[in-house]
Order: structure tokens, then sequence, then C-alpha cells
């Protein structure tokens, strides 16, 4: 799971943490198909007959510009598809990708998909708000773009048992979350590990593998990082977040 990928002057109104060089992301590419790995969109896996083993998905949180400008040559060039989860009450403001930019990237392979209407946290609103997000951000990026949307992905990975329901009852067949681990055939819940500024190029080898001692470190950060956005709250999470990686920025200020 990317977010932005690019230049430092191509990553305006991106959150660093979660930004990945242009440089990163080709020697991510490159160590994977090397592996005799696939590169694929999780739609195209679903809807392909290719062993799983074989393949790594890939995917884009946010539609942040950088995935037009940086990450979609790059996978062109790779004969590599990807998914690129977009919030359509965003799509084309500020550092986020057009309209006509989801166009291009659609018709040349790409999987464009939901990420929600908005970016709220859909376990924090009522079950008819959380039904409005899911249904509205399908029926528009489908009228955009004239193809079915079946995948979605919950914003900031908070996904509870009712969103599921309800994203489910929206007409998703695949729901993308942010709890890392390998995808099992047939699952309808595809498991994603985060790349973040900070991920070295042999620990996303090691993912797409499945090398036993990486995955177990990621799996345990993540159940340590839930129980703490449980206890704390999202907004309280975000703001401790926020403030241990300015800390670790040296940005005091």
């Amino acid at each position: 799971m990317y977010h932005a990928v690019g230049s430092r002057q191509g990553m305006a109104g991106a959150d660093p943490h979660y930004s990945v060089s242009g440089e990163s992301f080709g020697e991510h590419i490159k160590r994977l198909q090397a592996r005799g790995l696939e590169i694929r969109a999780v739609r195209d896996v679903v809807e392909s007959d290719v062993p799983q083993t074989r393949v790594v998905a890939v995917t884009f949180d946010d539609g942040h510009i950088s995935n037009y400008e940086t990450a979609f040559p790059a996978l062109l060039a790779s004969d590599a598809t990807a998914d690129f989860f977009v919030n359509p009450s965003t799509v084309g403001s500020s550092n986020i990708v057009t309209w006509s930019a989801l166009r291009e990237m659609d018709q040349a392979g790409m999987s464009i998909q939901s990420h929600s209407y908005t970016h709220r946290y859909l376990e924090d609103l009522s079950a008819e708000a959380v039904r409005d997000e899911l249904t509205r951000s399908k029926a528009i990026i489908e009228d955009k773009l004239g193809r079915p949307v079946t995948t979605f992905a919950p914003p900031g990975g908070r996904i509870n048992a009712t969103v599921h329901r309800l994203a489910r009852e929206a007409g998703y067949t695949t729901i993308c979350v942010s709890r890392p681990g390998q995808w099992r055939a047939g699952a309808i819940t595809v498991p994603r590990f985060a790349v973040l500024a900070s991920t070295l190029p042999e620990n996303v080898e090691a993912w797409a593998v499945g090398r036993a001692s990486v995955l177990a470190r990621q799996v345990t950060g993540y159940w340590v990082r839930l129980g703490a956005k449980k206890a704390l709250g999202n907004a309280l999470y975000d703001q401790v977040r926020a403030r241990i990686l300015m800390g670790r920025n040296g940005d005091h200020g």
C-alpha cells in the first residue's frame, strides 16, 4: 500500500511519513519482478486465474497527484497494474489527481476504486452516513469512468464489522484493509503492508515472498497501533502520532 510517490518537489500536500521517492518505487518494482512476481491490481488478480503465489498486488490510497505523474508511468513502463483508491469529493483539488488523469489511467489498464466519498474515518460515523459515503463514492466513480467499482479501501484503515457489512451491501466484492498479512485465494478481505518513507527495499521484497520473521514484526506493530487507536480514539491518536513524527523530524515548532 503506497500513498504519494515522487520527487520532493512533487510531494506538496502529501504526508511525508507515507511518501516514497520515485527512485525507491522503481527499485521496489525491479526487485519484485526479479523474483518472478507479476505486479497487478487487486481487481485484476480477482478477475484472473493467475496463481496468487506468482502475483503481488500493489495499491495506492488518497489519489495524490504524484500517483499520476510518477507512479503511473513507472507501472506502464514495467507492464504492471495497480489499484488507485480515490475520494470523489477531493478529486481535482489541490495536489490531487483530476478526473481526466483518472480516465487516462483507467484506459491504460489501471484500476480506479473507492476510498469512500470523503476521507472521514467511517467507524466514527453513523450507519446512515457510512452507507452514503460508500454508495456515493461508488456511483460517482462508475459514472465518471464508465466501469464497475468493485473494490473498497477504508480511509486510514479504520474498519469495523458494521463498515464491512455496509460495504458488502453497497456492492463491493473486495475490501482492502491496512492489516498486514498474506492474501489467501478467495478471501474477500485483502491485507496490505503500508510502504513508508523509511521502508527498505529489501523489506518490500521480504513481504512479497512471505519471509516469516519480517511478516511477524509487521503484524506485531499493527496490533500495537490498533490497540492505541482503540484506547485513545481516532482524533487523539492522530494528534499523538503527529507530535511523535514531528519530533522524529526534528521539528519542535
